[in-house]
């Protein structure tokens, strides 16, 4: 993995026109760099980013535990010398590169994992320093590769090491191709439903149930553990549900412990959403309702190819999710919509509106969790593609006057652009994307039912900047 010191991300939206920029984002400035220039070039049909001077200091490890720094030279400062510690103690001191070293033959790794503070002096005395946790041999700071802490194992159903036996992320996403026929209620899915997890973090009431979230199927019947613990065999469940209930709370218990750790906060966390995994009230849908009572997330029945269970898909409760995590960010989010810029469920002109960013930043939470397939619904619609539109590996070019032009400014179809972009930046190689993660998950709190593509950059701007 690669480290990048100092680096924040200053990013222009270019009013997302691939015909050019408003004349009103010609500055930017980030630390200490100014770009006064157009912000667009003829290749940028979304976004510029750029990075401080200083980002100098580069560190990756790789199994096993090769650590590897590149010291770059900055306004013609050479490096004098660098120094590796861990926990107070010098590891290692180069005065002149490589600066390699092997950790483990070292005999420098505790249960599997090292923190390493590296610093870097020139010859004019000034020093740039950056801490790395190198876990199992690669980098902590490759989070977004995660995607679960389970383990996809064959032998899943009858192996002690794991409390149940679900699907990663969703049937097709884990098959690597569709069904034929499409999957229905109980069929047989014995060859995807090996993802090995232990069920973490409930309550004592023996239901999946803690502070944050509490699952249940209005629609089949109240998942508990049996003689078997949480393994059940999804062909003899159609009418129980206790699959799709262990899977909304693995997937969503998971989204909120994980991404609190890698950015510092979840909003959502400890407001006791209710989670209707399987209810039959609604029809190729999910949705987030804020409720006056309690918040609550309700997952109905696909219908498109039959019944189906949408529990089944982690991908679309972890996006409503996401809009439970911006709705306690800011809940006049959620509550009402600017009429000048949103009438129902689609933006008045390209320049977006809450409604859009509320979609886009939704799908980005999903794409955080499963980030090698940042698709929303592949057995929603039988389609790796997933839902039109929702492919962030397929949007790059994507702008905001193509995806209005689709569908008259639907919030689904345009928030597309805004997930997008968000993607794209997340996704620079010179992105350390931890950082990302925290300045995604604030600038959710300065959000508000006004807010558009232009001010959603400016909260994005706001944080970046504050964090320098």
């Amino acid at each position: 993995m690669r480290v990048q010191f100092g680096l924040y991300l200053g990013l222009i939206l270019c009013a997302f026109l691939s015909s050019g920029c408003s004349p009103s984002f010609k500055l930017l400035r980030v630390g200490e760099q100014n770009f006064s220039s157009e912000c667009c070039d003829a290749s940028a049909s979304k976004l510029i980013y750029f990075s401080k001077p200083d980002s100098d200091l580069l560190m990756k490890a790789s199994i096993p535990f090769e650590l590897e720094i590149q010291v770059e030279t900055v306004n013609s400062k050479k490096v004098k010398s660098l120094v590796l510690k861990s926990n107070g103690q010098v590891l290692a001191l180069f005065s002149q590169p490589p600066f390699q070293m092997n950790l483990e033959t070292a005999g420098k790794i505790n249960d599997g994992k090292i923190k390493i503070t590296a610093t870097a002096e020139y010859n004019d005395g000034s020093r740039v320093s950056k801490d790395l946790e190198i876990i199992n041999g690669d980098g902590s700071n490759n989070p977004w590769l995660e995607s679960g802490d389970g383990v996809t194992d064959a032998s899943c159903a009858t192996n002690s090491a794991y409390d149940a036996c679900i699907i990663w992320k969703n049937p097709v996403a884990a098959l690597g191709h569709v069904f034929s026929p499409a999957l229905k209620m109980g069929d047989n899915l014995s060859n995807v439903q090996i993802y090995g997890v232990k069920i973490e973090g409930t309550d004592d009431s023996g239901r999946l149930s803690n502070s944050s979230i509490n699952v249940f199927a209005s629609g089949g019947v109240l998942a508990q553990a049996g003689v078997n613990g949480w393994k059940v065999d999804y062909q003899n469940d159609a009418s129980r549900g206790f699959v799709g209930q262990e899977m909304a709370y693995y997937w969503l218990n998971y989204t909120v412990t994980n991404l609190e750790k890698r950015a510092g906060v979840f909003y959502a966390k400890d407001r006791s959403v209710q989670v209707d995994a399987k209810s039959f009230s609604i029809a190729n849908n999910a949705y987030f309702d804020p409720g006056h009572n309690s918040p609550q997330i309700i997952v109905g029945v696909n219908r498109l190819h039959g019944n189906q269970e949408l529990a089944l898909s982690a991908d679309i409760y972890i996006h409503e999710m996401g809009h439970a995590n911006l709705y306690f960010a800011s809940p006049d989010t959620s509550l009402s919509v600017d009429p000048s810029k949103q009438y129902r469920d689609s933006c008045l002109n390209y320049d977006g509106c809450i409604g859009a960013i509320h979609e886009g930043q939704a799908d980005f939470h999903a794409a955080l969790i499963f980030s090698r397939s940042p698709v929303i619904g592949e057995t929603f619609f039988n389609s790796m593609d997933g839902l039109t539109g929702r492919n962030l590996f397929k949007n790059e070019n994507l702008t905001a006057q193509t995806a209005f032009a689709m569908e008259g400014g639907k919030v689904h179809q345009l928030g597309a652009v805004y997930a997008s972009v968000l993607w794209e930046i997340y996704m620079s190689s010179n992105m350390i994307k931890l950082e990302f993660e925290r300045i995604f998950a604030q600038h959710l709190t300065n959000l508000d039912q006004s807010s558009d593509f232009f001010t959603g950059k400016q909260a994005l701007l706001a944080q970046d900047i504050s964090n320098v």
